[in-house]
């Protein structure tokens, strides 16, 4: 009984891992076409919320920080994260639509959808 119950919590988490990064893949791609950068930031924090069971509430920048280096992230790819959350950080609460092109960061998020799913 406790292996069958290891094996379908493995699936579970498997399928929830795929499933939340499709979610984010789908969700940017809505935002790029409907050229709204700021859905950016509820994206990753959903995203990490999911994978991580952490309550957004208790998200922060150093937390997300803390989590990618401990799931093995290097510190150079860490502070890379940190440049580019800030950006949509500012694209969500700011406004600086002239400071980035919309393409670059959606094509920027894309790739750290992919870089993350290794991670988390």
């Amino acid at each position: 009984y406790a292996v069958m119950r290891f094996i379908i919590h493995k699936q579970f988490y498997y399928i929830h891992r795929k499933l939340a990064f499709k979610k984010a893949r789908a969700r940017i791609g809505y935002a790029e076409s409907h050229n709204d950068a700021a859905l950016l930031h509820t994206i990753f924090v959903e995203l990490f919320e999911m994978r991580t069971g952490t309550v957004r509430t208790r998200l922060s920048q150093d937390t997300i920080e803390s989590m990618l280096l401990a799931k093995g992230l290097i510190a150079y790819d860490v502070g890379r994260w940190n440049d580019f959350y800030n950006r949509v950080y500012e694209r969500a609460f700011f406004d600086v639509s002239g400071r980035l092109s919309d393409g670059d960061i959606f094509k920027e998020a894309m790739q750290w959808i992919a870089l993350l799913e290794k991670f988390i």
